[in-house]
């Protein structure tokens, strides 16, 4: 009855949290489920609110039920706690905003649970990829980014599906607003690299660069020399991808950076050498102007690109 009545409960917020709590360690999942779906309408519903505060210390619990409910694979309850924490990603009541980084490692479990519809696992990967955008600063005192940034390479790494620009064209939450029109009926739902290269796009774009540029160019680096093919198209592909946040400091950095580019274009793996065009597009359009000085290099690996049969 939340969204019909919810404003007339204000005056009982205090027992309704007691009532949650007691609720989400019963011994009845049946009772613990039910209270994890109240307590997140309800959290939902003053997310813009202050007296939100009055839940946000059920937020563990909240958290911890839902683990449970992954476990046992209710999907359900997830995407609905996965909403409720979408719609917390905007608050900035300071008794939220604390659990940040639970609601990230949270999030994070999802998105490696390969048991998981990618639906579910996606909107995990959404709350982490709003919270960067909302909450950047919040995020990297938080958060463990160096440990994040890997982690999506490593999704990047072992999926099978083209990583030259996934988070483009496989993830309706990234795609450029004018290709809607165009690509919906095209779009078959999520995929791993697409929500993975999503989550490091919104990171390099919105996160401080000095909690992002040298951990993330160091792991690239590492990656693209490789003796693991699919190491090295996570590696290339990853440079790709913050090559929009990171376009600044990249640009200083190209001396070093483009001859691992330029290796991996003339790659014997063709997944490699795709990401390797795709990285090429991205420094052209983003790391302008120095990027001209490598013209020379760049045209004829791009022509031979064009004749790969693959």
């Amino acid at each position: 009855m939340t969204y019909t009545i919810g404003n007339c409960l204000k005056e009982s917020f205090a027992d309704l949290a007691q009532l949650y709590n007691a609720a989400l360690q019963d011994q009845s999942v049946k009772v613990k489920t039910a209270a994890l779906k109240a307590l997140g309408m309800i959290m939902a519903f003053m997310s813009d609110e202050p007296e939100v505060q009055h839940f946000a210390g059920l937020i563990p619990l909240l958290l911890n039920s839902a683990s449970e409910c992954q476990s046992r694979g209710d999907e359900e309850v997830l995407q609905l706690v996965n909403d409720v924490m979408y719609d917390l990603c905007h608050c900035n009541e300071s008794s939220v905003t604390i659990h940040t980084g639970a609601i990230v490692q949270f999030c994070l479990q999802e998105l490696l649970d390969t048991n998981l519809e990618l639906v579910t696992r996606d909107s995990a990967a959404l709350v982490i990829s709003t919270l960067s955008e909302f909450k950047p600063k919040l995020m990297a005192k938080k958060c463990d980014v160096p440990m994040l940034v890997d982690t999506f390479m490593n999704l990047i790494e072992i999926s099978k599906e083209s990583a030259a620009g996934a988070f483009f064209d496989n993830n309706p939450n990234w795609r450029e607003d004018g290709d809607e029109s165009d690509d919906e009926d095209d779009y078959d739902g999520p995929t791993q690299c697409g929500m993975a290269q999503g989550c490091l796009d919104m990171i390099a774009c919105n996160l401080p660069q000095k909690h992002v540029f040298n951990t993330t160019m160091t792991k690239c680096v590492q990656r693209m020399q490789s003796q693991n093919p699919p190491t090295r198209k996570a590696g290339i592909a990853s440079l790709g991808v913050v090559a929009e946040g990171c376009q600044e400091k990249l640009s200083d950095n190209l001396r070093e950076i483009m001859p691992f580019v330029f290796q991996c274009a003339g790659d014997g793996d063709a997944q490699v050498r795709e990401c390797a065009c795709f990285t090429l597009g991205q420094l052209a359009e983003h790391c302008q102007p120095e990027i001209l000085d490598y013209a020379e290099q760049i045209l004829p690996a791009v022509f031979k690109l064009l004749d790969d049969t693959t």
